[in-house]
């Protein structure tokens, strides 16, 4: 990889590797590269082709979340969703899929859910607990290595989750 002390660097996260054609290719990547941008691909699958010498792959692993983590992140993804908000269809989709499996989370919704979902204060709270108890440091050697100034993610809703 080169060097250059004014280089940025640019971590972009591609979960599934094999469609990164469709969001970083040749041309795009000569076109960053040109003004002085090192990528960093981090990519579950290896098949990343591009080969230049500011452009780097790094492995993406997927995360394995204990049944705490689950148990939040069903309370602050699914209890307390705020389905109110412009552009939520896609959450409203996804929760009546999962309100036909689980009885306990959709009565619970039902309960508090709906009438707290907007309370900033719970979803801060809940958002803290997240950040603050499951920590994951797979990364970090990762971004001391590279020190990226930006992060790029290219599927935000994967259906794996990934401590990046």
């Amino acid at each position: 990889m080169a060097s250059s002390d004014s280089a940025r660097t640019l971590f972009m996260v591609i979960p599934y590797g094999i469609g990164w054609k469709s969001i970083l290719n040749e041309k795009a990547a000569n076109y960053l590269t040109s003004r002085n941008i090192r990528l960093v691909i981090v990519a579950e699958s290896q098949d990343v082709g591009i080969t230049h010498p500011m452009v780097s792959i790094e492995r993406l692993f997927p995360y394995n979340r204990s049944k705490s983590e689950i148990a939040l992140g069903i309370l602050r993804n699914y209890v307390f969703a705020d389905t109110f908000r412009k552009h939520s269809e896609t959450l409203r989709l996804k929760m009546k899929v999962y309100e036909r499996y689980n009885m306990v989370g959709r009565m619970m919704r039902m309960l508090f859910g709906k009438r707290l979902s907007r309370v900033r204060a719970i979803k801060s709270f809940l958002a803290w607990l997240d950040l603050n108890l499951f920590r994951d440091k797979i990364y970090g050697k990762l971004f001391d290595k590279h020190k990226p100034d930006a992060v790029f993610i290219a599927y935000p809703f994967s259906f794996h989750t990934y401590q990046f």
